[in-house]
């Protein structure tokens, strides 16, 4: 799930993209990381031994998939000031620059993992579907595993891209904004009635493709634009009033922060105790709190004074979450193949032994950190350097 996305917002280092927020990198970096953690909690870790409902900490592991909803926001938080700034004029520009940053590294994975299945000539059509985003709609889709089963949130921010856009047309004209404000209603109406509903829908797959949609997660990304708007209007109001309060500095301001992340542990910890999946149908009006949460982490990272800022922003997480991209497309097939070369399987019936749990670990996120960084060199960058000439 990203940016989608988020895993998929404009990134790169100062140089590539103007904008550039260290900070808003290693925020991104922490949402890869949670959603690297989910995928080793669910390969490499035994389910067979039923290990009961997952503690505060092990809840961001099992539940993180969490990361995908941070991605979300976080692309929102991104995108939306500077585009409805500019808009209309900017749509077309909007679009292309979204083109160069999302497709060329998208086009080549599908075509490893097209290639990786393919039994014969004519399943590289199983491909197409994909290039086009049709992955919300998982009836259509043949799996490419492992490579496919998280590219469903890039489906869910292009469709955020194409709201944006018609976002922006209707808000530059009167009219238009009395029809904008309808639709927001609208969609809140629709939602709720949704989840009391579940508009009647008895297949599981549609019901759920409808739930990772723009639809079920619009409120990630309304959230994150509420979060960019109130920013861009009181920031640095804010960060001036903030950092003449004493004891925020003394590690109030941590504690602020880490109330955020106490509040979305809590909230895991119900939607392990549930099931990622079975929560999703039962309870799926859970990320509307988990994206609020999110929103006010990222506001609070930049304007809290923060004694232990060093924790949450810092090179390594920076220079992860330049390569958030690449690490997201990238990370499940090689903890599958990581977990094969090592005779891990989460089917097993016995929890593997720690030590190799570690090693498993290490070669996963060690071959993933190799293989983004390669292919941001080689394929992300060269296309970043054409976006960054299209003035948003």
């Amino acid at each position: 799930m990203g940016g989608s996305a988020g895993i998929i917002a404009p990134t790169g280092p100062p140089g590539v993209r103007k904008g550039y927020s260290a900070a808003l990198e290693s925020v991104r970096a922490i949402a890869a990381l949670l959603v690297f953690a989910r995928h080793i909690a669910g390969r490499l870790v035994a389910t067979g031994a039923d290990p009961g409902p997952p503690g505060f900490f092990e809840s961001f592991a099992w539940g993180g998939q969490t990361g995908v909803t941070l991605f979300f926001v976080l692309s929102a938080f991104l995108l939306v000031p500077p585009f409805i700034a500019k808009a209309p004029a900017s749509i077309p520009r909007f679009f292309a620059r979204r083109f160069l940053r999302l497709w060329p590294i998208y086009l080549f994975a599908v075509f490893v993992a097209t290639a990786w299945n393919a039994e014969s000539l004519g399943d590289f059509g199983d491909g197409l579907i994909y290039l086009v985003y049709g992955q919300s709609h998982w009836s259509l889709i043949t799996p490419l595993e492992p490579f496919s089963s998280v590219w469903w949130s890039l489906a869910t921010e292009v469709q955020f891209y194409a709201v944006l856009g018609l976002c922006a047309f209707l808000g530059s004209r009167r009219f238009g904004r009395v029809v904008l404000g309808a639709l927001l209603l609208f969609y809140a109406v629709a939602y709720a009635a949704f989840i009391a509903t579940g508009f009647g829908i008895g297949d599981i797959g549609s019901s759920l493709s409808l739930r990772v949609s723009i639809f079920g997660r619009g409120w990630s990304f309304l959230l994150g634009g509420l979060a960019a708007w109130l920013y861009g209007r009181y920031g640095a109001d804010w960060r001036a009033r903030l950092e003449k309060v004493g004891w925020l500095g003394k590690g109030g301001g941590d504690a602020l922060i880490m109330l955020t992340v106490v509040g979305i542990g809590l909230l895991l910890m119900k939607v392990e105790t549930i099931g990622t999946w079975p929560a999703e149908i039962e309870w799926h009006a859970w990320h509307i709190p988990e994206s609020a949460l999110w929103a006010a982490f990222i506001i609070g990272l930049l304007v809290l004074p923060l004694r232990f800022r060093a924790l949450l922003v810092n090179r390594p997480l920076e220079r992860l979450g330049i390569l958030s991209y690449s690490f997201y497309l990238w990370h499940l097939p090689i903890i599958v193949a990581v977990g094969k070369g090592l005779g891990i399987s989460s089917a097993d019936p016995e929890i593997a032994e720690p030590a190799l749990l570690v090693l498993a670990i290490a070669l996963s996120f060690a071959g993933t950190f190799a293989a983004s960084a390669l292919t941001y060199r080689y394929i992300e960058k060269p296309f970043l350097l054409r976006k960054e000439r299209l003035a948003e």
